[in-house]
Parts: C-alpha cells; sequence; structure tokens
C-alpha cells in the first residue's frame, strides 16, 4: 500500500538504481551490513504485483511468492500480523541481537546464532528492534526439496521432518541453537550479492550456496 501510494504522488526512481555492493562487506561489520540492506532497491513491478489475502481475523496475511527463492532483513518494531507463505519454505536466521518469534500459540525468544525452519502455511510473526538482525530467506518448495534431498537419508531427524512437512503436509518447525559462525555469515553474504545479480547463473549460485548453508546447520 505505501509503494502504490509514493506510486501515485510519483515519489519513485526509473531507469538505473546503485546496486549495493555486498562484495565489499566485512562480515564482522555487522553497521555496514544493515547500510547495504538499506539500499536494496526494491523493484515496484514486483511488488504491486503481490495481492495479500487477509483472512477473517485482521492479523493474519497470507502472502503469495513472486520469485523462487529470496533472502531479506528483517523489519523492525513490525506491527503484529501473522504471515503465512503458501508453497514456500522459510528460514529464519538471527545474526546479531535477539527476537521474539510467535508461531501459532507458541512463543520463543531468539538469540544470536539461532536459526529455525519453518515448513509452508505457518503463520509467523517476529518482533524485532533496530538493533537486531534477522535475516529470512524462504524458498518454493520444489527448490527447497531439491536443496536438501541428498541430506535427508544421512540424518534421521532431518529425514522425519521434510517427510512429514513435504509429502502429509504437516505444518511444522525445527529451531537450532548454534554458535555465530563466519562461514555462514559468508554465506549470508554470497546470498545477497546473487540475490542482486541480474543473470542467467544467479539462481544457480543462490540455490548451490543455499546447500551449503543447510549443510552447515545440519553439521
Amino acid at each position: 500500500e505505501a509503494v502504490i501510494s509514493l506510486r501515485r504522488c510519483g515519489s519513485v526512481n526509473r531507469g538505473e538504481i546503485e546496486i549495493p555492493d555486498f562484495f565489499k562487506w566485512n562480515v564482522w561489520n555487522l553497521q555496514e551490513f544493515r547500510r547495504l540492506v538499506a539500499k536494496i532497491p526494491v523493484p515496484i513491478s514486483r511488488i504491486i504485483s503481490v495481492v495479500p489475502n487477509y483472512k477473517d481475523t485482521e492479523n493474519e496475511v497470507i502472502l503469495p511468492g513472486t520469485v523462487p527463492v529470496q533472502i531479506s532483513l528483517e523489519c523492525a518494531y513490525t506491527a503484529k500480523v501473522f504471515t503465512v507463505l503458501r508453497d514456500y519454505f522459510a528460514i529464519l536466521y538471527v545474526i546479531d541481537g535477539s527476537c521474539e518469534l510467535y508461531i501459532k500459540h507458541d512463543k520463543y525468544s531468539l538469540k544470536s546464532g539461532d536459526i529455525v525452519i519453518l515448513a509452508p502455511e505457518i503463520p509467523y510473526w517476529i518482533a524485532c528492534t533496530e538493533k537486531d538482525l534477522v535475516v529470512t530467506i524462504i524458498s518454493r518448495t520444489s527448490c527447497f526439496e531439491e536443496c536438501f534431498f541428498g541430506m535427508i537419508q544421512k540424518n534421521p531427524l532431518m529425514g522425519n521432518f521434510f517427510k512429514k512437512t513435504l509429502y502429509d503436509s504437516a505444518k511444522e518447525y525445527m529451531l537450532f541453537h548454534l554458535p555465530v559462525d563466519i562461514s555462514i555469515l559468508h554465506i549470508i553474504q554470497n546470498l545477497f550479492i546473487e540475490s542482486l545479480v541480474p543473470d542467467l547463473y544467479s539462481l544457480d549460485v543462490f540455490i548451490s550456496y543455499l546447500q551449503i548453508f543447510y549443510a552447515k546447520i545440519l553439521r
């Protein structure tokens, strides 16, 4: 609604826009990371093509996906509206600070290094401040299955989780408590780089880094 309003007022840029260079990000400089994320341009066509579907209750909204995969930084001080992603897995990673995660009727206090994997159609809401850095990666079910397929057989717990979520349509989630790892920060860096590269191979490279990300979690 905000983007549509800005478009009507003519307060949008047209033509070439500077793309932030995540190659230059020193992964331990989190303020620089926040500055780079804030400079990522938002394509108007992608925003206005998404029509949210509000449920009977005012605090839950179903958002249709427009891309196979996507990475973004959670906004601070969002209203208590539960997001529901259809046909998408969501991965939440707390880089710095903390946040409150609400899933269904459960509440979790997450800290740096915590990772949550949410199955499709799970209503969730994240409460964080401007001091917190929480990254969300969404992946269409087909992409998610492709990334994880070779790893499922190696881990009975994960195999059971994905069997339920992928084939039995169970709405489940998993929470990992991990130490902050510089190698994972480098993967996050490369995911942002590939998300901003408009070429024929960026999606393939993005998915490859996503596979490494999942493997690191399981390790």
